[in-house]
C-alpha cells in the first residue's frame, strides 16, 4: 500500500526536456485519424518544477511571474481532477516552484512540459508515482492535439504519434526510437516572436480546410520510409534529407495562416546560410517562430551557432545548441532547503 508522505524536510524535484514538433499528418473532415505526428525531446531548454510542503505556506500563494501563476493552475487543476479517494489534504498545501522554464509560445512544447510537472511532483506527494504520462496529461488538460510533448515526457527520444479519433483521448504512440548522442540541433529563437497558442490556435485550426489525403500519404511516406529508417540505421545525410523535405511539407500546410512555410522572416536568411554550409535538415517547430536545423556533431552545431548572429544580426535571435533527450523527464527528491 502506497503511504503519502508528510513532512516538510522533503521535496520533488521534476526537470522535463522541451519538444520539437516537426509536423501533423492529417487533420480535417477527411481524415478518419486527426493530428498525428513527428518530433523529438531535446535536453536545453529544460522546464525544472520542485514540489515542497513548507509550513504555513502554500501552492495557491500569489506570485509576481506568470509562468509560476501558470503552474498553480496547473496544481489546481490536478487537484480538481483527483478521485476522491486519491485526494490528500496535504496537496492543498504544497507549494509550487518554477526554478527554470522554457520560453513559451514558440514552439517548444513548454506548457504541456510545465503542466507534466507540476503534475508529477504532486502525484509523488499524492502516493501515485506510478502514474502513466497519459494520465497526468488529462489530469492538467494536456494533448488535445499533439500527444509527442505527452509521450516524450515520459520516454524521450524520436516520437510518431498516430492521430486520435476520440477528441478527449491522448494520440497514441506508434514509433519511438533513441536519437542519436553525437548528433545536435542547433535552435534559432527569433526575438520578440511568438506562435500561435490558446484562442487563437483553436480558431486557426477551425480555419484551415482539411489536408489532401495526398499531402498526408507524402507526410507518411517521409516518416516510415525516410526519418524512422534514417534514424534507426545512423544514416545523417538520408536523415536530414528527410527532415528537410518534411519540414517544407508540413509547413505549407500552414502557409496561409502563417504568412509562408516557415512564420518568421529570419527563415530565409537562416534556411540560406544553413545550405550554404551544407546543413539541408531544418524544420520549424510547432506554429515556430522557433526552427530546428540537425548537425552530425556538437562541434558543427557550435560552428554554426558562433556564424549565424554575423548573418541574422547579434541581437536578432536567441541561438542555443543542444543534443537530444531519450529519457524524458527525470524526478528526484531533495532536502526542501535548496
Amino acid at each position: 500500500m502506497q503511504r503519502t508522505v508528510e513532512t516538510t524536510d522533503l521535496a520533488v524535484q521534476v526537470v522535463a526536456p522541451s519538444r520539437l514538433h516537426f509536423g501533423l499528418l492529417a487533420f480535417g473532415r477527411d481524415s478518419s485519424r486527426q493530428f498525428g505526428g513527428v518530433g523529438v525531446m531535446i535536453d536545453r531548454p529544460a522546464t525544472e518544477v520542485v514540489v515542497d510542503l513548507p509550513a504555513g505556506r502554500s501552492a495557491d500563494a500569489a506570485s509576481a511571474l506568470d509562468v509560476e501563476q501558470r503552474a498553480i493552475a496547473f496544481a489546481q487543476q490536478f487537484r480538481q481532477n483527483l478521485q476522491a479517494r486519491d485526494r490528500s489534504d496535504v496537496l492543498g498545501r504544497l507549494r509550487v516552484r518554477v526554478m527554470q522554464h522554457a520560453p513559451q509560445h514558440i514552439g517548444l512544447g513548454s506548457g504541456t512540459q510545465l503542466a507534466l510537472s507540476v503534475a508529477r511532483g504532486l502525484s509523488l506527494w499524492a502516493g501515485t508515482s506510478d502514474a502513466p504520462a497519459a494520465e497526468l496529461a488529462r489530469r492538467v488538460g494536456r494533448g488535445r492535439r499533439s500527444g509527442i510533448g505527452v509521450h516524450g515526457f515520459h520516454v524521450g527520444g524520436f516520437i510518431v504519434e498516430g492521430g486520435k479519433r476520440d477528441r478527449d483521448a491522448i494520440s497514441p504512440l506508434v514509433a519511438r526510437l533513441d536519437f542519436p548522442a553525437d548528433w545536435h540541433f542547433v535552435l534559432v529563437m527569433p526575438a520578440g516572436a511568438r506562435g500561435l497558442h490558446g484562442a487563437a490556435e483553436r480558431e486557426a485550426f477551425e480555419a484551415l480546410e482539411s489536408l489532401a489525403p495526398s499531402v498526408t500519404a507524402d507526410l507518411c511516406r517521409l516518416t516510415l520510409l525516410g526519418l524512422l529508417p534514417t534514424l534507426a540505421d545512423h544514416d545523417f545525410d538520408g536523415f536530414s534529407v528527410a527532415l528537410g523535405e518534411f519540414g517544407r511539407k508540413a509547413g505549407e500546410c500552414f502557409a496561409r495562416l502563417q504568412g509562408g512555410v516557415y512564420s518568421s522572416p529570419l527563415a530565409a536568411p537562416v534556411i540560406e546560410f544553413l545550405r550554404r554550409n551544407g546543413v539541408h535538415g531544418v524544420a520549424q517547430s510547432s506554429w515556430g517562430p522557433t526552427l530546428a536545423a540537425v548537425t552530425d556533431s556538437r562541434f558543427r552545431a557550435e560552428w554554426i551557432a558562433a556564424r549565424l548572429p554575423d548573418v541574422i544580426g547579434p541581437e536578432a535571435a536567441e541561438i542555443v545548441c543542444t543534443p537530444a533527450s531519450n529519457v524524458g523527464a527525470r524526478t528526484k527528491l531533495l532536502r526542501s532547503g535548496r
